[in-house]
């Protein structure tokens, strides 16, 4: 079969003493005495981070349609997934003060994980009020009215995954490539916009504070988790700070 990468072994590996771990509690086998050896465990290296450059978020927004181009500005106003963006709810959304509050979709039943209120760039609130949709919870739906990311049992029990967002991602970067004229291709995911928000603000040298705010990550330190509570006046002006940088507002 060939090698296997390191990461991929040491996913390998926890999924099997998970499993001997539970086949231990639910009094199956006795628990292996090498499960907690140090010698039973794959350390796999620290990836590097990869992050969009502006150049390319640039050419994605221009050649993006308009709710194509929302999904992308939420991910980087907001440091949102894909599901966070098709979990989005009306009650989410300050359509006055134009922020949205809310806790990842990921981590929403975690207690330590901070519940964030993020301001709304311009270009971000003036495209989620034109596309706002009537569904009774969900900000965003797709064409049909239904979730932008959604998972189903096909009648031959597969899981049939749907995903509107990524769709409509990969569509753009199809485009991008075919250009005739400056062509350019996108390598990276979805998933690197919010990296790329978020490594953006580390880099400054007041607001990298909050970088971990940002992606809605539970605190770190033990101030931070009883002691200090991030300021939402100086979060928004980091948030608009982003949008500045990002979108080349002003010159940084």
């Amino acid at each position: 079969l060939g090698e296997i990468s390191p990461t991929y072994a040491k996913n390998q590996l926890q999924a099997v003493s998970q499993f001997t771990r539970f086949c231990y509690e639910e009094e199956r086998i006795e628990l292996p005495r090498i499960l907690g050896s140090k010698d039973f465990e794959i350390r796999a290296p620290e990836k590097k981070i990869e992050t969009f450059s502006t150049k390319e978020i640039h050419r994605l927004l221009e050649a993006s349609p308009e709710t194509t181009r929302l999904y992308l500005l939420l991910m980087l106003n907001a440091g949102m997934t894909q599901q966070d963006v098709a979990d989005l709810r009306h009650d989410e959304i300050d359509w006055k003060a134009g922020t949205i509050t809310r806790k990842r979709s990921k981590t929403a039943a975690h207690k330590s994980v901070p519940t964030v209120t993020y301001p709304l760039w311009p270009e971000t609130f003036d495209l989620l009020k034109k596309h706002r949709s009537v569904h009774p919870d969900l900000v965003l739906t797709n064409r049909n009215g239904g979730p932008l990311k959604n998972e189903s049992i096909r009648p031959d029990g597969k899981v049939q995954k749907q995903d509107n967002i990524r769709s409509s991602y990969a569509r753009v970067v199809r485009k991008l490539a075919e250009t005739d004229q400056d062509p350019i291709r996108i390598t990276l995911s979805l998933k690197h916009l919010r990296k790329t928000a978020a490594s953006i603000l580390a880099s400054h040298e007041t607001y990298a504070r909050f970088a971990q705010h940002f992606l809605g990550h539970a605190p770190t330190t033990v101030a931070d988790r009883h002691y200090v509570v991030p300021s939402e006046e100086q979060f928004a002006q980091a948030v608009n700070w982003l949008g500045d940088r990002l979108l080349q507002r002003s010159e940084p």
